[in-house]
């Protein structure tokens, strides 16, 4: 959530929003140009709305399943593919 990031030799950081189907698959496309392939995946974004579900919006709702759901689905399944 800041912009400080590691600095070490290989590392190359991405701001990603994993909800986002063409971003997630551009990223992994990078990764597999400069690395070759991946030795883990880590799913480790997920939001969350501190509401009562009956006064939550379902722009919330849809939001959050968004990103915990469908981002783990998209990262993993372009993860897979390099792992292999």
């Amino acid at each position: 959530r800041s912009a400080d990031h590691p600095q070490a030799p290989g590392y190359r950081h991405f701001e990603v929003d994993v909800a986002d189907a063409e971003a997630v698959r551009e990223m992994f496309s990078a990764i597999r140009k400069d690395a070759g392939g991946l030795d883990l995946l880590v799913n480790n974004a997920g939001i969350a709305r501190m509401n009562v579900v009956a006064l939550t919006p379902a722009a919330d709702a849809r939001t959050v399943v968004e990103t915990n759901v469908l981002g783990t689905f998209y990262c993993t399944t372009q993860a897979i593919r390099l792992l292999r």
